[in-house]
């Protein structure tokens, strides 16, 4: 990652040990390299120090990134107006109130405050419950502007500012009366909510990044209204109740290992470490569908602040409703690089249109599967003609129905002796379910659409296929290609890659043998 990075080629493919780009014949400079990922160079990751080593050129490392690119700007999340946070406290649930205003975070003069407007507060930040209202600085003084005087909630609002107070920014108070708050926790640590079966993990979509945040970055929360739908909705806005309904997933002694809050401008998710590591990652190895989005990890969990409008976010509008879904994904120098078999979670949060109408949140666990032992990664891509010399860039690629279409499928590894089959490949609106509203263009390597053609490519390791956009395309927001493709020895004759059309009920019994692999790419 880290070098992939340095040299601005895209995203890391697979690292390469023992020399299997050939041994070098200079001298070896770095030796037991270990990066955390989110270095700038390979020269700021850990190592013995400069021509260092017990090894031989024949273990020489190498890598392979995706593609050279334009580095993308990061841009830094700000906070919407009037978010709140707990600073200075144990953890994210407890400590000094800031409000954020006009670009800065202020405080609140303790005045009035009580026990009421701490439950809001508590509410407002998915924290639980108020265990007290804290007066005098009790978490020191800020440092900001005083921004809410003669705080009085009845305890029943959904956010601090339509309880009762002064005018923003009047007040006659000084930093040592700064309010406080203590709450129980967070409310998706201790409310068990509904599991949920697996679905397909899908590939990333193009979208700015959150920004990365840190292990210090306190919780927010908005009171605005969350993203406008773009289509038939447009002109509605997706509400989220007061009462924030919350899913989780449980392990198998009964204790909450991730939950999820739907929130009005963005989910909130948090994962026990402990579950990370039994999938074996590190906290500092996971990331959402766009990798430059991380959590803030605390002793225990980690939470993503997920907004629906990038990270990755993937939207479907249907039957008066937006669903909202992402994925967080596991990263690790050297490990097996899949989407569907990396990811650890997926997340989503269903927001009716319709005032008052209830959030559905649901967290999808998928099963846990060992990395195989041979190491690749299979890639899709669009072009704009049967040429396959002009890439089409634009994520996601928007298409008019009866549009040719044509993909790519290749297959990166350090291992020149395999092969790629295209065993199953179907459209759908949506990304989760293949089958209620779905094209087939093949299924167990039989062609079902008229207008699929394939074309002969001289690397194995390269499927290339035409067909043309289906109907239903046209009214749908959004559209899917799944591709189930089978990666096999090229000189294993007997292997699925060689097999072509086959029914489900003749497959061969060394089909387990081969890797399968999902690929979900969105068109539109």
């Amino acid at each position: 990652m880290v070098v992939c990075r340095q040299l601005g080629c895209g995203e890391p493919i697979l690292a390469v040990p023992e020399a299997q780009f050939g041994q070098g014949s200079g001298n070896i400079l770095l030796d037991e390299v270990q990066c955390r990922g989110d270095e700038d160079s390979l020269w700021d990751c850990s190592h013995r120090g400069i021509g260092v080593h017990n090894c031989q050129p024949k273990e020489d490392a190498g890598v392979i990134c995706a593609e050279p690119v334009t580095p993308p700007v990061p841009t830094e999340l700000v906070p919407a107006e009037l978010s709140l946070r707990l600073v200075n406290g144990e953890n994210e649930c407890s400590g000094r109130l800031e409000v954020f205003h006009n670009g800065s975070w202020g405080t609140i003069c303790d005045d009035d405050w009580n026990i009421n407007s701490a439950r809001v507060v508590c509410r407002e930040l998915s924290c639980g419950d108020a265990v007290s209202a804290e007066k005098n600085a009790f978490f020191g003084e800020g440092t900001g502007d005083i921004l809410m005087d003669d705080v009085k909630c009845t305890g029943d609002e959904s956010f601090l500012v339509q309880c009762s107070h002064r005018e923003l920014g009047v007040h006659d108070c000084l930093h040592k009366e700064d309010a406080g708050v203590i709450c129980t926790g967070p409310v998706d640590l201790t409310t068990p909510g509904t599991t949920v079966a697996l679905i397909e993990s899908t590939t990333a979509e193009t979208s700015a990044p959150a920004g990365s945040t840190t292990p210090e970055a306190p919780v927010t929360t908005s009171p605005t209204p969350g993203p406008a739908a773009t289509t038939s909705l447009a002109s509605t806005t997706p509400s989220v109740s007061s009462t924030l309904p919350v899913s989780s997933t449980l392990d198998n002694t009964g204790i909450s290992t991730s939950t999820l809050t739907c929130l009005p401008t963005y989910m909130r998710a948090i994962i026990r470490r402990s579950y990370i590591n039994s999938r074996g990652y590190l906290a500092s190895d996971i990331h959402l569908r766009d990798p430059r989005c991380r959590p803030v990890i605390s002793s225990y969990h980690v939470m993503f602040r997920i907004p629906y409008n990038g990270c990755g976010t993937q939207r479907l509008i249907s039957h008066g409703a937006i669903t909202y879904s992402n994925t967080v994904e596991g990263s690790i120098s050297g490990n097996f690089y899949s989407r569907n078999r990396n990811s650890l979670l997926n997340f989503a949060c269903k927001l009716y249109d319709s005032a008052g109408a209830q959030t559905i949140p649901s967290v999808i666990q998928p099963p846990y599967q060992e990395a195989p032992s041979r190491q690749f990664v299979v890639k899709f891509a669009f072009y704009d003609s049967p040429s396959f010399s002009n890439v089409v860039r634009e994520a996601p690629y928007y298409v008019m129905p009866n549009r040719d279409l044509f993909v790519r499928a290749t297959l990166y590894s350090a291992q020149p002796n395999l092969m790629l089959f295209a065993d199953t490949c179907v459209v759908s609106p949506n990304p989760h379910d293949f089958v209620t509203v779905a094209s087939d263009i093949i299924r167990n390597g039989c062609v079902r659409d008229p207008t699929y053609r394939s074309y002969l490519s001289p690397d194995r390791r390269i499927v290339q296929f035409r067909f043309r956009a289906p109907s239903f395309i046209s009214r749908y927001s959004s559209v899917y290609l799944q591709c189930k493709m089978a990666v096999c020895n090229r000189y294993d004759y007997s292997s699925r890659c060689y097999q072509g059309c086959i029914a489900r009920g003749k497959r061969s019994t060394r089909d387990g043998d081969e890797n399968v692999i999902t690929v979900v790419s969105r068109l539109q």
